[in-house]
């Protein structure tokens, strides 16, 4: 249990002590019924001490998560902080690595296994489209298919050639021009979902570094802000007894 120390000090209203003891305001002002309702009228007025900046807090968090919960020596909340980090960093560079080498892989296997050519054959066939009229074909197989192959082998090629029926006939293995009875995009269906899998939790663990910084930035503001309140002072007019007088003081408490 954290333990409060106050340190009072009380300051002795010099006018007062000049004023000479016989006089009638000394009296009336060393009586002890003026000082109890000086006591109740005066407010009591607290005076915040900042002992740590929540700013610099706030952005030492938000740069490095758990830095600015170690400033405020909450340890156990720093290690949190500072482990998730570690981690999330960890896994998002991992899977993006993952996913650059499963995409590499069903990128080679397409190449290997579906053929453009059986794939243009088929739709030279069904068109009555000449071969050699490229330029005809390819606008053909846009006015009737929802999606085209693109003349460079980019992430819509590798993800069309799998995704469609349509590029189905392009697999070494397929009998029909429209239907999924290719082994081979199945396995290469497979191979593309492992790699954005991969990707998809890069991207998960990319969001929790972000959120991480800025969990650690309010955590470590808020708990500045709540510490800076526990230091504070307190300042109040109180009646001493002086010379068998009570004049009044000001008192200042200071705890932390």
């Amino acid at each position: 249990m954290q333990k409060k120390i106050k340190l009072a000090a009380f300051i002795l209203l010099l006018p007062t002590l000049a004023l000479p003891q016989s006089s009638p305001r000394s009296k009336a002002l060393s009586h002890p019924g003026y000082l109890a309702t000086l006591e109740k009228s005066w407010p009591q007025e607290q005076i915040g001490i900042n002992i740590r900046s929540v700013p610099r807090s706030m952005l030492m968090s938000a740069m490095v998560p758990g830095l600015g919960q170690v400033g405020n020596k909450s340890y156990l909340k720093a290690g949190f902080f500072i482990a998730l980090e570690a981690v999330s960093w960890y896994i998002a560079l991992d899977q993006h690595s993952k996913g650059n080498d499963l995409e590499t892989k069903f990128e080679a296997f397409a190449d290997l296994y579906w053929n453009e050519d059986r794939y243009w054959d088929a739709l030279s066939e069904e068109s009555g489209i000449s071969r050699s009229q490229m330029d005809s074909l390819r606008a053909w197989e846009r006015g009737h298919f929802s999606h085209h192959l693109p003349e460079e082998k980019n992430q819509t090629y590798y993800e069309n050639v799998g995704k469609y029926n349509q590029f189905n006939i392009g697999w070494q293995d397929a009998n029909t021009h429209r239907e999924f009875d290719s082994e081979l995009r199945r396995d290469y269906t497979f191979q593309r979902k492992d790699a954005n899998d991969a990707f998809e939790l890069s991207r998960t663990f990319t969001t929790v570094i972000i959120l991480n910084h800025i969990a650690s930035a309010l955590e470590a503001a808020y708990s500045t802000h709540k510490q800076n309140q526990r230091f504070s002072t307190a300042m109040r007019f109180k009646p001493m007894k002086y010379n068998g007088d009570y004049i009044p003081a000001m008192a200042l408490r200071i705890s932390w």
